[in-house]
């Protein structure tokens, strides 16, 4: 009995208030820094990837005109199909491609801007840089296709940089 009295005894003198209140404080400092440890198999915080931009139409390093050496439209070819993508292919009943070749490289596409091919004044978003100087564009039936036919390209957002002589073809050219 002396003992449990002893003890509450010491517990309640200053001195021995002190030293509890230390190792309480102790105890919960040591306990905050172990939760702050990071376990080696525990999963990783998320990586914040920004989302994609579509082009900025003001930014284009391009300021010449694109001038084109040949355009070709023929009805759409395999290699090409993953280009157009399954939902175009789903929804073209008569798909068509148009190829265009520039007197210059195209240079750095990795820009803001993108060049652009114009059918008969209608800017065809689908395009795709196939090469140094090869653009192609996808239709998806002969509906956008006249007797005669003009084809240009320029840059997205900078007019400055169309094509100055555009080339022409027949419908009755088209697949020959």
């Amino acid at each position: 009995m002396w003992m449990t009295s002893n003890s509450l005894v010491n517990m309640c003198r200053p001195a021995a208030m002190g030293s509890a209140l230390a190792a309480a404080v102790l105890t919960v400092g040591c306990q905050a820094t172990r939760s702050q440890h990071v376990a080696p198999d525990a999963p990783r915080l998320a990586q914040v990837i920004p989302e994609p931009r579509p082009p900025n139409e003001i930014r284009s390093n391009q300021v010449s005109t694109v001038e084109l050496q040949s355009v070709v439209v023929r009805p759409l070819e395999p290699p090409l199909e993953r280009l157009a993508g399954p939902e175009f292919l789903q929804t073209a009943t008569e798909p068509l491609f148009i190829e265009v070749r520039t007197q210059d490289a195209l240079g750095n596409l990795s820009g803001s801007s993108s060049p652009i091919i114009i059918l008969n004044t209608r800017k065809l978003p689908n395009t795709w840089a196939t090469g140094s100087n090869t653009l192609v564009a996808f239709l998806p039936d002969r509906s956008g296709i006249k007797a005669t036919n003009t084809v240009a390209v320029m840059w997205v957002g900078r007019q400055a940089t169309m094509t100055k002589k555009p080339l022409s073809f027949r419908a009755e050219d088209v697949g020959k």
